[in-house]
């Protein structure tokens, strides 16, 4: 099944069974940031409004030799070409579980480590579960958040809209990292650039940053002062931890109906889901029952 190629997800996935995940595109490697390269997720991916149960990582990059280590569903997601974008929309998570020690050069989140270049990531919700980072001997952070690690080459083409994120992300102190590569929905936007956008974001998961109250939507890379922390961001909103002035922090009562009804609605999908879709134990080597492909 090609990297570049163009999926729907047709039922529910129950990844609980299915131990230790592997991200597709593979853990380690010997470069982050990539937009093409077997690593490197270049298609089409729609969750068609599904949800994928207990994705579960428990990874110690710190045991290998590759520069770069990645958790997620995907390692890498991204595009070189303006005329195809990579894109992956409509999917849920629920009790996702990801705890990685790092290597020497990390990036984590639910959905990827990384999205890159032109792509796009639009109505991506994380229902429930924990993200947990810890520190090892020469151990970097590169970024961590609850849906995305980070976004570095070509980020001006990025667009990640309609997100939700209800998971706990914690970096322990055990971490040398002292810049905030951390965040509830994006772990940092390089310094060199700009996303093109991050809207329509609500994070209500706690965010821990080396016994603090982390970014709830997204950290930094180098400087807190950076243009990248809060161009083209809008329309974000959280609960708890703090941001750099492009977003809102609201009690759950002053959430608006339409923001609140994100989290319900998606409730209601899951339950309905469950209902309709008994979850089937997929085995690593059936790519085909787990994206399906359809015709360009």
């Amino acid at each position: 099944y090609p990297m570049d190629g163009d999926y729907v997800l047709t039922s529910n996935i129950d990844l609980g069974s299915e131990g230790n995940w592997t991200p597709i595109g593979g853990a380690n490697g010997p470069e982050y940031a990539l937009v093409e390269g077997e690593r490197v997720f270049s298609g089409t991916f729609d969750g068609a409004g599904h949800v994928i149960e207990g994705l579960t990582i428990t990874y110690d990059g710190s045991a290998g030799s590759q520069k770069s280590n990645a958790s997620g569903l995907f390692a890498m997601i991204g595009s070189v070409s303006a005329q195809d974008y990579a894109e992956v929309k409509n999917l849920n998570f629920t009790d996702v579980s990801i705890t990685h020690t790092l290597g020497r050069g990390d990036i984590i989140g639910t959905l990827a480590g990384d999205v890159n270049g032109y792509a796009k990531i639009n109505n991506v919700a994380v229902l429930s579960g924990s993200i947990n980072i810890k520190g090892s001997s020469g151990g970097d952070l590169i970024g961590v958040g609850g849906i995305v690690g980070q976004t570095r080459t070509n980020t001006q083409k990025v667009e990640m809209t309609n997100l939700y994120n209800a998971a706990m992300v914690t970096v322990e102190n055990s971490v040398a990292n002292t810049q905030e590569r951390c965040g509830g929905i994006l772990g940092r936007i390089h310094q060199q650039g700009v996303i093109g956008s991050l809207s329509s974001c609500v994070n209500v998961g706690e965010v821990w940053f080396k016994g603090s109250a982390g970014y709830a939507i997204n950290g930094y890379s180098s400087s807190q002062d950076a243009q990248a922390n809060t161009a083209n961001i809008s329309n974000c909103y959280y609960i708890t931890g703090k941001d750099f002035g492009s977003s809102s922090a609201v009690s759950e009562e002053e959430l608006s109906e339409e923001t609140r009804s994100v989290a319900v609605m998606r409730r209601k999908l899951l339950s309905l889901n469950r209902m309709k879709t008994s979850c089937p134990t997929i085995p690593r080597n059936r790519w085909n029952t787990i994206r399906s492909p359809f015709t360009r």
